[in-house]
């Protein structure tokens, strides 16, 4: 009986610790099912870096997809150039969109050129590592998101350079949410 009882102590400290890590494998595991859904392409972030290599801001990006936005210089014209963030983090120029065809505005493309909506599109398919842009003089350059228009001169100078890099794979956090002030849809 007592060697009954001996075994019975031996064991349940075994048994405790056994419990112990499958319950840490668990909240573990739970803990890192967004991680994982986001490292799957379901989440991304696009910092705006500038020429010292400070990250600025921080945009979230919950589907991937952002567009550069800016008035050609020649024609006054909105163009959208829309990119998707691929699970490498390349940025992947899929679309142009602009309102006036005239001097510097592509025409022809290898995927196809077309009119949708009295905007001409080109479908593009070119990656980047990092796109480097300069700060325009003139009005509603910047980052369109599903979360609204971040306006570069807001936090860059006319002129100064300003980095796109995307960090795919990253969840949004509490701490993370205003660090980009959004004037709505551009």
């Amino acid at each position: 009986m007592k060697s009954d009882a001996n075994a019975a102590r031996v064991r349940a400290p075994v048994h405790l610790a056994l419990v112990l890590l499958v319950l840490a494998a668990g909240v573990s595991s739970c803990g890192e099912r967004p991680l994982d859904q986001a490292a799957a392409g379901s989440a991304t972030w696009l910092d705006l870096v500038d020429g010292n290599g400070t990250v600025r801001t921080r945009l979230f990006l919950p589907d991937r997809r952002f567009a550069h936005v800016y008035v050609h210089s020649i024609n006054l014209g909105r163009v959208d150039e829309e990119f998707t963030v691929e699970r490498n983090g390349f940025l992947h120029l899929e679309t142009l969109r602009y309102d006036q065809m005239s001097s510097g505005m592509p025409s022809d493309t290898e995927n196809g050129f077309s009119i949708e909506d009295g905007r001409f599109v080109l479908t593009i398919s070119r990656s980047f590592r990092e796109l480097p842009i300069r700060v325009s003089p003139v009005a509603g350059h910047g980052i369109q998101t599903a979360e609204g228009f971040l306006a570069f001169a807001d936090i860059f100078d006319t002129g100064e350079l300003v980095t796109l890099v995307a960090v795919p794979g990253k969840v949004r956090l509490h701490s993370d949410r205003g660090r980009a002030s959004f004037r709505g849809e551009q």
